[in-house]
């Protein structure tokens, strides 16, 4: 999800583990306009899960160099 909305999704449903499979559908076709607000409402609609916008301090890692 991260990589889709560009900034960090933090999991506060509860669910715990790594192995939640999950299907997901919504129509593609106004992707490349990067329609957002059609794809959190299929999250809404089709999984119950809501994106609440906050703002909480996070652990992120930095790297200035790659050798």
């Amino acid at each position: 999800m991260e990589s889709i909305f560009r900034e960090p999704v933090i999991n506060r449903t509860g669910i715990t583990g790594n192995n939640s499979d999950i299907d997901l559908r919504w129509n593609e076709k106004d992707w490349n306009h990067h329609n957002l607000e059609d794809l959190k409402r299929e999250l809404i609609d089709q999984l119950g899960l809501e994106l609440v916008p906050s703002r909480e301090p996070i652990q992120v890692l930095v790297v200035e160099k790659v050798k």
